[in-house]
Protein backbone atom coordinates (compact mmCIF):
# COMPACT_ATOMS: atom_id res chain seq x y z
CA UNK A 1 0.00 0.00 0.00
CA UNK A 2 3.22 2.51 -0.04
CA UNK A 3 4.18 4.11 -2.82
CA UNK A 4 7.92 3.30 -3.79
CA UNK A 5 10.22 5.68 -3.65
CA UNK A 6 12.65 4.69 -6.42
CA UNK A 7 11.52 6.32 -9.95
CA UNK A 8 9.62 4.42 -12.32
CA UNK A 9 11.77 3.63 -15.84
CA UNK A 10 15.31 3.70 -16.48
CA UNK A 11 16.98 7.14 -14.85
CA UNK A 12 16.58 9.71 -17.01
CA UNK A 13 19.54 11.07 -19.00
CA UNK A 14 20.69 14.56 -18.44
CA UNK A 15 21.92 17.18 -20.87
CA UNK A 16 25.56 18.01 -20.46
CA UNK A 17 27.51 21.45 -19.71
CA UNK A 18 25.65 23.91 -17.52
CA UNK A 19 22.34 23.38 -18.96
CA UNK A 20 22.72 20.08 -17.78
CA UNK A 21 23.88 20.86 -14.14
CA UNK A 22 20.27 23.22 -14.05
CA UNK A 23 17.95 20.85 -15.51
CA UNK A 24 18.96 18.11 -13.06
CA UNK A 25 18.76 20.75 -10.26
CA UNK A 26 15.27 21.52 -11.35
CA UNK A 27 14.63 17.60 -11.81
CA UNK A 28 15.42 17.12 -7.84
CA UNK A 29 13.33 20.11 -7.24
CA UNK A 30 10.41 17.81 -8.69
CA UNK A 31 11.29 14.81 -7.16
CA UNK A 32 11.39 16.54 -3.55
CA UNK A 33 7.72 17.59 -4.26
CA UNK A 34 6.68 14.60 -5.43
CA UNK A 35 7.92 12.92 -2.40
CA UNK A 36 6.39 15.67 -0.08
CA UNK A 37 3.08 14.88 -1.87
CA UNK A 38 3.37 11.28 -1.66
CA UNK A 39 4.07 11.48 1.98
CA UNK A 40 1.02 13.77 2.43
CA UNK A 41 -1.35 11.82 0.57
CA UNK A 42 -0.30 8.65 2.95
CA UNK A 43 -0.60 10.56 5.87
CA UNK A 44 -4.19 11.22 4.76
CA UNK A 45 -5.34 7.70 3.89
CA UNK A 46 -3.93 6.24 7.14
CA UNK A 47 -5.91 9.29 9.32
CA UNK A 48 -9.33 8.22 7.06
CA UNK A 49 -8.70 4.22 8.24
CA UNK A 50 -7.95 4.93 11.25
CA UNK A 51 -11.03 6.82 11.48
CA UNK A 52 -13.11 4.49 9.91
CA UNK A 53 -11.58 1.82 12.26
CA UNK A 54 -12.69 4.08 15.04
CA UNK A 55 -16.03 4.48 13.81
CA UNK A 56 -16.64 0.60 13.55
CA UNK A 57 -15.57 0.17 17.04
CA UNK A 58 -17.98 2.96 18.19
CA UNK A 59 -20.70 1.17 16.69
CA UNK A 60 -20.17 -2.10 17.32
CA UNK A 61 -20.35 -0.77 21.40
CA UNK A 62 -23.31 1.07 20.86
CA UNK A 63 -25.21 -2.07 18.51
CA UNK A 64 -23.97 -4.49 21.76
CA UNK A 65 -26.01 -1.69 24.29
CA UNK A 66 -28.93 -1.96 22.37
CA UNK A 67 -29.37 -5.40 22.26
CA UNK A 68 -29.24 -5.14 25.91
CA UNK A 69 -31.25 -2.55 25.93
CA UNK A 70 -33.71 -4.60 23.58
CA UNK A 71 -33.16 -7.87 25.41
CA UNK A 72 -34.65 -6.36 29.04
CA UNK A 73 -37.36 -4.90 27.21
CA UNK A 74 -38.11 -7.97 26.20
CA UNK A 75 -38.09 -9.44 29.23
CA UNK A 76 -40.12 -7.01 31.12
CA UNK A 77 -42.67 -7.36 28.22
CA UNK A 78 -42.69 -11.07 28.65
CA UNK A 79 -43.00 -10.75 32.46
CA UNK A 80 -46.14 -8.42 32.20
CA UNK A 81 -47.91 -11.36 29.52
CA UNK A 82 -47.74 -13.75 32.61
CA UNK A 83 -49.67 -11.23 34.82
CA UNK A 84 -53.36 -10.14 35.27
CA UNK A 85 -54.32 -7.75 32.15
CA UNK A 86 -54.62 -4.53 34.07
CA UNK A 87 -54.31 -0.99 32.64
CA UNK A 88 -50.96 -1.00 34.17
CA UNK A 89 -49.81 -3.94 32.51
CA UNK A 90 -50.76 -2.74 28.90
CA UNK A 91 -48.95 0.60 29.79
CA UNK A 92 -45.60 -1.66 30.78
CA UNK A 93 -46.27 -4.02 27.58
CA UNK A 94 -47.07 -0.92 24.78
CA UNK A 95 -43.96 1.17 26.27
CA UNK A 96 -41.11 -2.05 26.39
CA UNK A 97 -42.74 -2.86 23.04
CA UNK A 98 -41.89 0.45 21.91
CA UNK A 99 -38.23 0.60 23.89
CA UNK A 100 -38.12 -2.82 22.01
CA UNK A 101 -38.82 -1.44 18.13
CA UNK A 102 -36.51 1.86 19.36
CA UNK A 103 -33.67 -0.08 20.36
CA UNK A 104 -33.69 -2.82 16.86
CA UNK A 105 -34.57 0.37 14.92
CA UNK A 106 -31.14 1.98 16.18
CA UNK A 107 -29.28 -1.13 15.44
CA UNK A 108 -29.97 -0.99 11.98
CA UNK A 109 -30.01 2.37 11.22
CA UNK A 110 -26.25 2.50 12.85
CA UNK A 111 -25.07 -0.89 10.49
CA UNK A 112 -26.49 1.33 7.50
CA UNK A 113 -24.61 4.48 8.69
CA UNK A 114 -21.30 1.69 9.13
CA UNK A 115 -22.09 0.78 5.52
CA UNK A 116 -22.60 3.91 3.71
CA UNK A 117 -19.27 5.55 4.94
CA UNK A 118 -17.77 2.00 4.42
CA UNK A 119 -19.01 2.43 0.52
CA UNK A 120 -16.75 3.49 -2.58
CA UNK A 121 -19.23 6.61 -3.45
CA UNK A 122 -18.92 7.93 -0.09
CA UNK A 123 -15.04 7.51 0.22
CA UNK A 124 -14.53 9.15 -3.10
CA UNK A 125 -16.15 11.82 -2.05
CA UNK A 126 -14.20 11.87 1.19
CA UNK A 127 -11.15 11.69 -0.81
CA UNK A 128 -12.23 14.07 -3.35
CA UNK A 129 -10.19 17.35 -1.78
CA UNK A 130 -6.91 14.70 -1.96
CA UNK A 131 -8.16 14.29 -5.66
CA UNK A 132 -8.81 17.71 -6.31
CA UNK A 133 -5.09 18.40 -5.36
CA UNK A 134 -3.72 15.72 -7.39
CA UNK A 135 -5.53 16.65 -10.25
CA UNK A 136 -3.86 20.69 -9.97
CA UNK A 137 -0.46 19.73 -7.91
CA UNK A 138 1.15 20.92 -11.25
CA UNK A 139 -0.12 24.70 -11.13
CA UNK A 140 1.99 24.41 -8.08
CA UNK A 141 5.26 24.05 -9.97
CA UNK A 142 7.78 26.95 -11.07
CA UNK A 143 7.62 27.92 -14.87
CA UNK A 144 11.07 26.08 -15.45
CA UNK A 145 9.85 22.85 -12.73
CA UNK A 146 6.64 22.24 -15.39
CA UNK A 147 8.32 21.36 -18.39
CA UNK A 148 10.71 18.82 -16.37
CA UNK A 149 7.51 17.09 -15.18
CA UNK A 150 6.15 17.04 -18.68
CA UNK A 151 9.43 15.98 -20.18
CA UNK A 152 10.18 13.12 -18.04
CA UNK A 153 7.79 10.10 -17.97
CA UNK A 154 9.66 8.77 -14.45
CA UNK A 155 7.85 11.88 -13.06
CA UNK A 156 4.40 11.65 -15.07
CA UNK A 157 4.09 8.30 -13.78
CA UNK A 158 4.66 8.94 -10.16
CA UNK A 159 2.20 11.73 -10.14
CA UNK A 160 -0.12 8.77 -12.34
CA UNK A 161 0.48 6.13 -9.28
CA UNK A 162 -0.24 8.55 -6.49
CA UNK A 163 -3.81 9.71 -7.99
CA UNK A 164 -4.29 5.74 -8.56
CA UNK A 165 -3.69 5.63 -4.77
CA UNK A 166 -6.04 8.18 -3.77
CA UNK A 167 -8.98 6.88 -6.50
CA UNK A 168 -8.72 2.99 -5.34
CA UNK A 169 -8.13 3.65 -1.76
CA UNK A 170 -12.44 3.77 -1.51
CA UNK A 171 -12.28 -0.04 -2.97
CA UNK A 172 -10.04 -1.60 0.07
CA UNK A 173 -12.45 -1.95 2.25
CA UNK A 174 -13.95 -5.61 2.98
CA UNK A 175 -16.14 -6.28 0.54
CA UNK A 176 -18.69 -7.75 3.27
CA UNK A 177 -18.81 -3.81 3.86
CA UNK A 178 -19.55 -2.34 0.65
CA UNK A 179 -23.21 -4.59 0.28
CA UNK A 180 -26.71 -3.05 1.21
CA UNK A 181 -27.52 -2.60 4.66
CA UNK A 182 -28.83 -5.92 6.09
CA UNK A 183 -30.73 -7.01 9.37
CA UNK A 184 -28.93 -6.86 12.22
CA UNK A 185 -31.69 -8.27 14.48
CA UNK A 186 -32.58 -11.59 12.98
CA UNK A 187 -31.68 -13.15 16.74
CA UNK A 188 -33.63 -10.86 18.55
CA UNK A 189 -36.85 -12.01 16.61
CA UNK A 190 -39.62 -11.75 18.81
CA UNK A 191 -42.94 -14.30 18.05
CA UNK A 192 -45.95 -11.93 17.61
CA UNK A 193 -48.16 -15.39 18.72
CA UNK A 194 -47.27 -14.47 22.38
CA UNK A 195 -48.69 -10.98 22.26
CA UNK A 196 -51.94 -11.24 24.81
CA UNK A 197 -54.27 -9.50 22.18
CA UNK A 198 -54.35 -6.88 19.71
CA UNK A 199 -55.05 -4.08 22.63
CA UNK A 200 -51.34 -3.96 22.49
CA UNK A 201 -50.08 -1.32 20.36
CA UNK A 202 -49.88 -3.61 16.83
CA UNK A 203 -45.71 -3.25 16.45
CA UNK A 204 -45.74 -6.56 15.22
CA UNK A 205 -44.42 -6.15 11.75
CA UNK A 206 -42.20 -3.90 13.16
CA UNK A 207 -40.57 -5.00 15.81
CA UNK A 208 -36.84 -5.61 14.23
CA UNK A 209 -36.99 -2.25 13.29
CA UNK A 210 -37.36 -0.55 9.99
CA UNK A 211 -36.03 -3.56 7.15
CA UNK A 212 -39.25 -5.33 8.73
CA UNK A 213 -41.51 -2.03 8.42
CA UNK A 214 -40.06 -1.77 4.83
CA UNK A 215 -40.94 -5.57 4.36
CA UNK A 216 -44.35 -5.36 5.20
CA UNK A 217 -44.85 -2.17 3.87
CA UNK A 218 -43.63 -3.56 0.31
CA UNK A 219 -45.75 -6.76 0.42
CA UNK A 220 -48.92 -4.77 1.80
CA UNK A 221 -48.14 -2.25 -1.40
CA UNK A 222 -47.78 -5.14 -4.03
CA UNK A 223 -51.15 -6.76 -2.66
CA UNK A 224 -53.27 -3.95 -2.45
CA UNK A 225 -56.95 -4.60 -4.52
CA UNK A 226 -58.54 -2.95 -7.33
CA UNK A 227 -62.79 -3.02 -6.54
CA UNK A 228 -65.72 -1.75 -7.99
CA UNK A 229 -63.75 1.56 -9.10
CA UNK A 230 -62.10 2.08 -5.34
CA UNK A 231 -58.51 1.45 -4.85
CA UNK A 232 -58.30 -0.31 -1.68
CA UNK A 233 -55.20 1.28 0.47
CA UNK A 234 -54.70 1.29 4.40
CA UNK A 235 -53.16 5.07 4.00
CA UNK A 236 -52.81 4.92 7.63
CA UNK A 237 -50.25 2.26 7.81
CA UNK A 238 -48.13 3.48 4.79
CA UNK A 239 -47.59 6.43 6.38
CA UNK A 240 -46.10 4.77 9.46
CA UNK A 241 -43.31 3.34 7.99
CA UNK A 242 -41.15 4.07 10.60
CA UNK A 243 -43.15 3.78 13.70
CA UNK A 244 -43.50 7.28 14.32
CA UNK A 245 -39.87 8.39 13.53
CA UNK A 246 -39.44 9.58 9.97
CA UNK A 247 -36.34 8.35 8.61
CA UNK A 248 -34.35 12.32 9.11
CA UNK A 249 -35.22 11.56 12.84
CA UNK A 250 -33.40 7.98 13.30
CA UNK A 251 -30.64 9.13 11.25
CA UNK A 252 -30.43 11.79 13.34
CA UNK A 253 -30.55 9.57 16.52
CA UNK A 254 -28.10 7.19 15.32
CA UNK A 255 -25.62 10.02 14.03
CA UNK A 256 -26.17 11.73 17.90
CA UNK A 257 -25.45 8.56 19.42
CA UNK A 258 -22.25 7.87 17.57
CA UNK A 259 -20.98 11.58 17.81
CA UNK A 260 -20.91 11.39 22.06
CA UNK A 261 -18.65 8.37 21.45
CA UNK A 262 -16.35 10.52 18.87
CA UNK A 263 -17.19 8.98 15.95
CA UNK A 264 -15.49 11.07 12.74
CA UNK A 265 -18.28 11.17 10.22
CA UNK A 266 -18.80 13.27 6.99
CA UNK A 267 -21.51 15.62 7.32
CA UNK A 268 -22.15 15.65 3.48
CA UNK A 269 -21.69 12.04 2.29
CA UNK A 270 -23.37 11.49 -1.12
CA UNK A 271 -26.44 9.79 -0.49
CA UNK A 272 -27.82 11.86 3.03
CA UNK A 273 -30.53 14.02 2.34
CA UNK A 274 -33.78 14.95 3.55
CA UNK A 275 -34.57 12.24 6.07
CA UNK A 276 -32.67 9.87 4.28
CA UNK A 277 -35.26 8.55 2.11
CA UNK A 278 -32.87 5.96 0.62
CA UNK A 279 -33.16 4.23 4.19
CA UNK A 280 -36.54 3.28 3.07
CA UNK A 281 -35.15 2.98 -0.70
CA UNK A 282 -32.84 0.14 0.36
CA UNK A 283 -34.46 -1.91 2.86
CA UNK A 284 -37.43 -2.66 0.12
CA UNK A 285 -34.48 -3.29 -2.25
CA UNK A 286 -33.32 -5.51 0.33
CA UNK A 287 -36.38 -6.95 0.87
CA UNK A 288 -36.73 -8.07 -3.04
CA UNK A 289 -33.87 -9.76 -2.91
CA UNK A 290 -34.18 -12.33 -0.10
CA UNK A 291 -37.58 -12.84 -1.75
CA UNK A 292 -36.30 -14.17 -4.90
CA UNK A 293 -33.64 -15.28 -3.21
CA UNK A 294 -30.58 -13.84 -5.01
CA UNK A 295 -27.48 -12.29 -4.42
CA UNK A 296 -26.04 -11.50 -7.78
CA UNK A 297 -26.16 -7.99 -7.20
CA UNK A 298 -24.52 -5.33 -9.28
CA UNK A 299 -23.62 -1.66 -7.71
CA UNK A 300 -21.91 1.17 -10.05
CA UNK A 301 -21.30 4.39 -9.26
CA UNK A 302 -20.90 7.29 -12.05
CA UNK A 303 -19.95 10.27 -10.25
CA UNK A 304 -23.62 11.33 -8.97
CA UNK A 305 -25.88 8.77 -9.02
CA UNK A 306 -25.19 5.69 -6.54
CA UNK A 307 -27.20 2.47 -8.71
CA UNK A 308 -27.84 -0.99 -7.31
CA UNK A 309 -29.23 -3.27 -9.81
CA UNK A 310 -30.08 -7.40 -10.19
CA UNK A 311 -31.88 -9.39 -12.09
CA UNK A 312 -33.01 -12.70 -11.93
CA UNK A 313 -35.46 -15.65 -13.44
CA UNK A 314 -38.92 -14.27 -11.09
CA UNK A 315 -37.82 -10.44 -11.14
CA UNK A 316 -35.40 -7.37 -12.08
CA UNK A 317 -35.28 -4.87 -9.62
CA UNK A 318 -33.44 -1.63 -10.25
CA UNK A 319 -32.04 1.24 -7.45
CA UNK A 320 -30.91 4.66 -8.63
CA UNK A 321 -29.76 7.06 -5.59
CA UNK A 322 -28.37 10.44 -5.90
CA UNK A 323 -27.84 13.65 -3.50
CA UNK A 324 -31.44 14.40 -4.64
CA UNK A 325 -33.42 12.04 -5.64
CA UNK A 326 -34.04 8.36 -6.19
CA UNK A 327 -35.95 5.82 -8.02
CA UNK A 328 -36.62 2.57 -7.54
CA UNK A 329 -38.68 0.02 -10.15
CA UNK A 330 -39.48 -4.00 -9.34
CA UNK A 331 -40.31 -5.46 -12.30
CA UNK A 332 -41.98 -9.27 -11.78
CA UNK A 333 -41.07 -11.52 -14.84
CA UNK A 334 -43.94 -14.52 -13.70
CA UNK A 335 -46.89 -14.59 -11.88
CA UNK A 336 -48.86 -11.25 -12.33
CA UNK A 337 -45.78 -9.54 -13.86
CA UNK A 338 -46.84 -6.37 -12.02
CA UNK A 339 -44.22 -2.94 -11.96
CA UNK A 340 -43.80 -1.44 -9.44
CA UNK A 341 -41.93 2.34 -9.43
CA UNK A 342 -41.11 4.51 -7.18
CA UNK A 343 -39.87 7.98 -7.69
CA UNK A 344 -38.49 10.54 -5.17
CA UNK A 345 -37.75 14.19 -6.16
CA UNK A 346 -35.45 17.08 -4.77
CA UNK A 347 -38.90 19.01 -4.35
CA UNK A 348 -39.72 16.11 -1.77
CA UNK A 349 -42.86 14.37 -3.59
CA UNK A 350 -43.23 10.58 -3.57
CA UNK A 351 -44.77 8.81 -6.36
CA UNK A 352 -45.30 5.26 -6.18
CA UNK A 353 -47.13 3.74 -9.66
CA UNK A 354 -47.99 0.27 -9.82
CA UNK A 355 -48.57 -1.07 -13.11
CA UNK A 356 -50.67 -4.47 -13.15
CA UNK A 357 -54.37 -5.24 -14.04
CA UNK A 358 -54.81 -1.84 -13.51
CA UNK A 359 -52.38 1.33 -13.50
CA UNK A 360 -52.87 3.45 -10.77
CA UNK A 361 -50.32 6.07 -9.06
CA UNK A 362 -50.51 7.30 -5.45
CA UNK A 363 -48.61 10.40 -3.75
CA UNK A 364 -47.33 11.23 -0.92
CA UNK A 365 -47.20 15.27 0.30
CA UNK A 366 -44.60 17.24 2.19
CA UNK A 367 -46.64 16.03 5.30
CA UNK A 368 -45.94 12.58 4.68
CA UNK A 369 -49.96 11.60 3.44
CA UNK A 370 -50.24 9.43 1.30
CA UNK A 371 -53.07 10.03 -1.60
CA UNK A 372 -54.53 8.46 -4.68
CA UNK A 373 -54.27 11.29 -7.41
CA UNK A 374 -54.69 9.46 -10.55
CA UNK A 375 -56.33 5.93 -11.66
CA UNK A 376 -56.09 4.45 -15.03
CA UNK A 377 -56.63 1.37 -16.51
CA UNK A 378 -53.47 0.06 -18.37
CA UNK A 379 -54.77 -0.46 -21.73
CA UNK A 380 -55.49 3.18 -22.21
CA UNK A 381 -52.00 4.26 -20.72
CA UNK A 382 -50.61 1.39 -22.97
CA UNK A 383 -52.53 3.07 -26.30
CA UNK A 384 -51.29 6.27 -25.23
CA UNK A 385 -48.15 5.36 -25.56
CA UNK A 386 -48.09 2.86 -28.71
CA UNK A 387 -49.92 3.57 -31.62
CA UNK A 388 -51.15 -0.11 -32.63
CA UNK A 389 -51.62 0.53 -35.94
CA UNK A 390 -48.85 2.83 -37.24
CA UNK A 391 -46.59 -0.13 -35.38
CA UNK A 392 -48.70 -3.38 -36.78
CA UNK A 393 -48.23 -1.51 -40.36
CA UNK A 394 -44.82 -0.80 -40.05
CA UNK A 395 -43.61 -4.51 -38.74
CA UNK A 396 -46.35 -6.67 -38.04
CA UNK A 397 -43.55 -9.58 -37.08
CA UNK A 398 -42.12 -7.20 -34.04
CA UNK A 399 -45.53 -6.80 -32.88
CA UNK A 400 -46.62 -10.13 -33.10
CA UNK A 401 -42.82 -11.06 -31.11
CA UNK A 402 -42.06 -8.20 -29.39
CA UNK A 403 -45.02 -5.68 -28.74
CA UNK A 404 -47.81 -8.27 -27.65
CA UNK A 405 -45.50 -10.25 -25.17
CA UNK A 406 -44.06 -7.04 -23.31
CA UNK A 407 -47.89 -5.94 -22.76
CA UNK A 408 -48.33 -9.69 -21.45
CA UNK A 409 -45.75 -9.01 -19.11
CA UNK A 410 -46.85 -6.16 -17.84
CA UNK A 411 -50.00 -7.59 -18.03
CA UNK A 412 -51.93 -5.23 -19.80
CA UNK A 413 -55.41 -6.57 -21.31
CA UNK A 414 -56.65 -5.96 -24.45
CA UNK A 415 -60.18 -6.06 -25.08
CA UNK A 416 -61.66 -9.31 -26.25
CA UNK A 417 -58.86 -9.88 -28.62
CA UNK A 418 -56.05 -8.71 -30.03
CA UNK A 419 -57.05 -8.46 -33.51
CA UNK A 420 -60.52 -6.72 -32.62
CA UNK A 421 -58.21 -4.04 -31.55
CA UNK A 422 -56.03 -3.92 -34.20
CA UNK A 423 -59.34 -3.63 -36.91
CA UNK A 424 -60.86 -0.34 -34.80
CA UNK A 425 -57.37 1.31 -35.43
CA UNK A 426 -56.64 0.02 -38.49
CA UNK A 427 -60.61 0.42 -40.01
CA UNK A 428 -60.53 4.38 -38.33
CA UNK A 429 -57.38 5.03 -39.84
CA UNK A 430 -58.71 4.41 -43.24
CA UNK A 431 -61.87 6.36 -42.40
CA UNK A 432 -60.89 9.03 -40.39
CA UNK A 433 -59.57 11.19 -43.40
CA UNK A 434 -62.64 11.14 -45.16
CA UNK A 435 -64.23 12.91 -41.95
CA UNK A 436 -61.74 15.37 -41.00
CA UNK A 437 -60.42 13.66 -37.94
CA UNK A 438 -64.11 13.48 -36.28
CA UNK A 439 -64.47 10.22 -36.49
CA UNK A 440 -60.84 9.41 -35.20
CA UNK A 441 -61.80 11.20 -32.25
CA UNK A 442 -65.02 9.82 -31.30
CA UNK A 443 -63.02 6.13 -31.93
CA UNK A 444 -60.94 7.52 -29.17
CA UNK A 445 -63.48 8.08 -26.69
CA UNK A 446 -64.90 4.23 -27.55
CA UNK A 447 -61.73 2.95 -27.15
CA UNK A 448 -61.77 4.26 -23.48
CA UNK A 449 -65.14 3.27 -22.95
CA UNK A 450 -63.87 -0.23 -23.87
CA UNK A 451 -61.03 -0.12 -20.86
CA UNK A 452 -62.95 1.30 -18.37
CA UNK A 453 -64.10 -1.52 -16.13
CA UNK A 454 -68.10 -0.72 -15.86
CA UNK A 455 -68.53 -1.62 -19.35
CA UNK A 456 -68.24 -5.68 -20.68
CA UNK A 457 -65.51 -5.03 -23.67
CA UNK A 458 -66.79 -7.60 -25.52
CA UNK A 459 -70.05 -6.18 -25.88
CA UNK A 460 -69.25 -3.09 -26.03
CA UNK A 461 -66.44 -3.56 -28.87
CA UNK A 462 -69.45 -5.27 -30.97
CA UNK A 463 -71.54 -1.98 -30.53
CA UNK A 464 -69.08 0.18 -31.59
CA UNK A 465 -68.37 -1.44 -34.55
CA UNK A 466 -71.95 -1.75 -35.80
CA UNK A 467 -73.12 1.60 -34.69
CA UNK A 468 -70.00 3.50 -35.91
CA UNK A 469 -68.11 1.56 -38.28
CA UNK A 470 -71.61 -0.04 -39.40
CA UNK A 471 -69.54 -3.21 -40.15
CA UNK A 472 -70.83 -6.29 -39.04
CA UNK A 473 -70.13 -9.98 -39.99
CA UNK A 474 -69.77 -13.30 -38.03
CA UNK A 475 -65.92 -13.24 -38.23
CA UNK A 476 -66.06 -9.84 -37.04
CA UNK A 477 -68.44 -10.93 -34.38
CA UNK A 478 -66.40 -13.75 -33.71
CA UNK A 479 -63.46 -11.44 -33.05
CA UNK A 480 -65.71 -9.14 -30.74
CA UNK A 481 -66.82 -12.06 -28.85
CA UNK A 482 -63.64 -13.18 -28.11
CA UNK A 483 -63.00 -16.67 -30.33
CA UNK A 484 -60.22 -17.07 -32.21
CA UNK A 485 -59.55 -16.42 -35.93
CA UNK A 486 -58.97 -19.15 -38.34
CA UNK A 487 -55.07 -19.02 -39.51
CA UNK A 488 -56.47 -18.38 -43.21
CA UNK A 489 -57.88 -15.70 -41.91
CA UNK A 490 -55.24 -13.91 -38.96
CA UNK A 491 -52.83 -14.25 -42.43
CA UNK A 492 -55.04 -12.82 -44.77
CA UNK A 493 -55.51 -9.32 -42.48
CA UNK A 494 -51.80 -9.86 -41.45
CA UNK A 495 -51.32 -8.93 -45.67
CA UNK A 496 -53.54 -6.68 -45.71
CA UNK A 497 -52.29 -5.06 -42.62
CA UNK A 498 -48.47 -5.03 -43.57
CA UNK A 499 -49.41 -4.51 -47.48
CA UNK A 500 -52.58 -2.56 -48.14
CA UNK A 501 -53.82 -1.98 -51.73
CA UNK A 502 -53.08 1.33 -53.47
CA UNK A 503 -55.64 1.42 -55.86
CA UNK A 504 -59.24 2.64 -54.35
CA UNK A 505 -60.78 3.11 -51.07
CA UNK A 506 -57.96 1.48 -48.59
CA UNK A 507 -61.03 0.30 -46.27
CA UNK A 508 -63.42 -1.19 -49.28
CA UNK A 509 -60.73 -3.72 -49.29
CA UNK A 510 -60.33 -4.22 -45.57
CA UNK A 511 -64.24 -4.74 -45.60
CA UNK A 512 -63.83 -7.64 -48.46
CA UNK A 513 -61.50 -9.41 -47.02
CA UNK A 514 -63.22 -9.90 -44.08
CA UNK A 515 -66.67 -10.56 -45.56
CA UNK A 516 -68.46 -7.87 -44.02
CA UNK A 517 -71.48 -6.61 -45.47
CA UNK A 518 -72.91 -3.17 -45.31
CA UNK A 519 -76.86 -2.50 -44.08
CA UNK A 520 -77.38 0.49 -45.68
CA UNK A 521 -80.62 0.25 -44.25
CA UNK A 522 -79.91 -0.40 -40.81
CA UNK A 523 -78.08 3.14 -41.21
CA UNK A 524 -80.43 4.95 -42.22
CA UNK A 525 -82.78 3.98 -39.09
CA UNK A 526 -80.38 4.65 -36.33
CA UNK A 527 -79.41 8.66 -37.96
CA UNK A 528 -82.25 9.93 -37.10
CA UNK A 529 -82.29 8.88 -32.96
CA UNK A 530 -78.49 10.47 -33.07
CA UNK A 531 -76.94 13.92 -32.16
CA UNK A 532 -76.34 16.30 -35.05
CA UNK A 533 -72.36 15.54 -34.75
CA UNK A 534 -73.13 12.34 -34.74
CA UNK A 535 -75.29 11.81 -37.59
CA UNK A 536 -73.30 14.12 -39.60
CA UNK A 537 -70.99 11.05 -38.86
CA UNK A 538 -73.12 8.41 -39.84
CA UNK A 539 -74.16 10.16 -42.97
CA UNK A 540 -71.11 10.99 -44.62
CA UNK A 541 -69.64 7.18 -43.73
CA UNK A 542 -73.22 6.10 -45.78
CA UNK A 543 -71.90 7.95 -48.43
CA UNK A 544 -68.55 6.76 -48.45
CA UNK A 545 -69.82 3.14 -48.16
CA UNK A 546 -72.40 3.38 -51.03
CA UNK A 547 -69.89 4.86 -53.13
CA UNK A 548 -67.66 2.22 -52.24
CA UNK A 549 -70.52 -0.61 -53.39
CA UNK A 550 -71.42 0.75 -56.42
CA UNK A 551 -67.62 0.89 -57.32
CA UNK A 552 -67.38 -2.53 -56.60
CA UNK A 553 -70.02 -3.79 -58.41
Amino acid sequence: DTVPDQPVGPPARLPQGGAGEEEAMLLKQVRDKLNALADEVEAELEKIGKNANSTESIVADIQEEQRTIFREAQNRFHESLRQRPTRATRAVERAAYQQMWLAGARINELQRQLQMAASAPYQMKRNQDLMRRMSTWQTTLSPKERPIFLRYPELRNRHHELMQRVFTAAQTRPRREQTLPTDMTADLALDDRSLRDRAVVDYAHAQQGPLQQAQYELKRLLNLQWDNERLQIDAEAWNAVGGGMTPQDLENDALELMGKRGAVLDTNPINRYNGSRSNHATTLFQFIMARFNTNDVRTGFDGRTITHRFSSNEAAVDLNVSDQDLSFQFHERVGPRRILQVEYRADHSLTINVYGDVVFRLKQDAAGNVVVFEVVDATIEQREAVSFAALYKADPEFVEQRVYPTLDHMGVRLPASRFARDLIYQVVDQLAPATGGELQQRVDQAIIDLDNEQYDRRQAALRFLESHLELASPTLKAVAEGESLSFEQQQQIERLLAEPPSDGPQYEHLVAALGLSVDATYLAQIVPSLNDEDAAIVKTQVAKLKAAGEASQ
